[in-house]
């Protein structure tokens, strides 16, 4: 059988062979290309998906633990047609799943919820998952409102003996510096004062509260959690007031969680005298 030559000198089987070798090459490229492309997606997707997750636990961890729950944390649309998520915007081409549940359902131990984002993505015509878990521990809330000392403030210990009272210096960590189930306030004392103490110069921490006076003119107080209008209940929980409960008005700006006023002062000043003449009063000084 004689040769079909073509004008370079190949026969067309060769040009065959090569052209089938080049098919093939480029079919491999374009396989690998796009297997390049779809992972570069699926990172690009995952390491989004991860983002929202961690904006979502981000917000967790700035909720108090009894508002963790799925009602604030449920998915809801916004005005551009994309999902919203305590107040964090993600695109609708991204489903959030958030399931919580407490770790114990008694409520007297319910100290631990198991936070689990789940988040599908696709990637082509494959749905992708991420799930991730994250525990929320109760806070501590306590009242009253710790007493916050100032740079040039000394915590002050009072020690009463019959008619006679003492004072010493402290700090704040000492456990004994006050009491309000006893009528022990928070003393402290201007540092640039020098070494006397003198009980007329001692200032009273008056924490964050609300009141009530009743229809035999008895005052009645609630303690305030931070800058909150709420108390602690026995569980250790956020409540709100009774509505007929007032939250003074003085408890705002860099007064919000309580403020310090002169023993001398405490006379001509509404929001203290109303403490002093309360459940917690006389104040001991």
């Amino acid at each position: 059988m004689k040769k079909i030559k073509s004008n370079g000198g190949y026969s067309g089987i060769e040009i065959a062979i090569s052209l089938g070798i080049i098919s093939i090459t480029l079919l491999i490229l374009s396989a690998l290309y796009f297997n390049m492309y779809i992972g570069n997606i699926e990172i690009e997707r995952r390491t989004q998906a991860l983002n929202y997750a961690s904006q979502i636990f981000e917000k967790v961890s700035e909720y108090y633990y009894a508002d963790v729950t799925e009602e604030n944390f449920k998915t809801t649309k916004n005005s551009s047609g994309n999902n919203e998520i305590a107040g964090i915007e993600i695109p609708k081409s991204y489903e959030v799943n958030i399931d919580i549940q407490n770790y114990k359902n008694n409520e007297a131990t319910d100290v631990v919820k198991n936070v689990k984002i789940e988040i599908t993505y696709k990637v082509g015509n494959k749905d992708n998952t991420i799930t991730l878990n994250r525990y929320k521990t109760k806070e501590v809330l306590i009242t009253p409102n710790k007493p916050e000392l100032k740079e040039n403030m000394i915590a002050i210990k009072v020690q009463k003996t019959n008619e006679t009272s003492t004072y010493k210096t402290t700090n704040s960590s000492d456990t004994d510096w006050y009491n309000y189930r006893q009528r022990k306030w928070a003393l402290a004392k201007d540092n640039q004062s020098g070494n006397e103490i003198q009980a007329s110069e001692l200032y009273v921490w008056i924490p964050r509260y609300a009141y009530y006076i009743d229809s035999e003119q008895n005052v009645n107080i609630e303690f305030l959690y931070a800058d909150k209008n709420q108390k602690v209940d026995s569980y250790g929980n956020l409540e709100n007031i009774s509505s007929e409960y007032i939250v003074d008005s003085k408890f705002s700006g860099d007064n919000k969680n309580g403020y310090w006023i002169k023993i001398s002062e405490i006379k001509n000043d509404e929001t203290a005298n109303r403490l002093n003449n309360s459940q917690y009063g006389n104040f001991i000084y």
